[in-house]
């Protein structure tokens, strides 16, 4: 059953490919159909090995003089010599994406990398949103089981984030408020650092 459900799987994604909608997130056209033709369950056992794999090469070191940080704030200068505003943030991931980080002893590497970030943000007076945390949405996991795409509110798969997360995001940034309204209850899915250096 399995390898027939993975089968055709493979299939439809040859005829069909992920898109961006008008606001630039990802339709998941491929994710609703491995859901529906093997349950979430496919995509979070292939997220976790992934992971584990990447999280485990011994050459994933933590360097604040590295060309990706140097680029990053070239990058940035050049846009601030431009006025052209900038607003940063870490993408969201989901818990078990960040239990896996945990797991791997990478935790204080990824506090560190966060924090070399928001010293890069304030320094070029850009705010910076990190919804890279354990919030509501974040801990919110389906069924593996389940082949409904829409029983999962916000993600597809722990690094992958629905467009109802997305906007989420995008009213946070917008509003400069990390406290976002789900269904009754104000929800805070971010931390916010602006380019006040005033952390809120």
């Amino acid at each position: 059953d399995a390898l027939i459900d993975a089968g055709l799987t493979a299939i439809q994604q040859s005829q069909d490919v992920n898109a961006l909608d008008y606001q630039g997130f990802n339709d998941g056209r491929l994710y609703l159909k491995q859901v529906r033709n093997e349950s979430f369950e496919a995509l979070y056992q292939q997220k976790q090995q992934e992971l584990r794999l990447r999280l485990a090469n011994p050459k994933l070191i933590l360097d604040v003089k590295s060309v990706s940080f140097i680029a990053l704030t070239r990058f940035l200068s050049l846009l601030k010599q431009e006025n052209i505003d900038v607003v940063l943030f870490v993408n969201p991931y989901q818990q078990p994406y960040l239990d896996e980080v945990l797991a791997a002893g990478l935790q204080e590497d990824l506090d560190l990398w966060k924090q070399e970030i928001q010293k890069i943000a304030l320094a070029h007076n850009f705010d910076l949103y990190d919804f890279a945390i354990s919030s509501v949405p974040v801990k919110e996991i389906v069924s593996l089981k389940s082949r409904n795409p829409e029983e999962s509110l916000f993600f597809w798969e722990p690094a992958h984030y629905k467009t109802t997360f997305g906007t989420l995001m995008l009213n946070a940034m917008q509003r400069k408020s990390c406290f976002q309204q789900i269904e009754d209850k104000l929800v805070k899915i971010c931390n916010y650092f602006p380019s006040s250096g005033l952390n809120k």
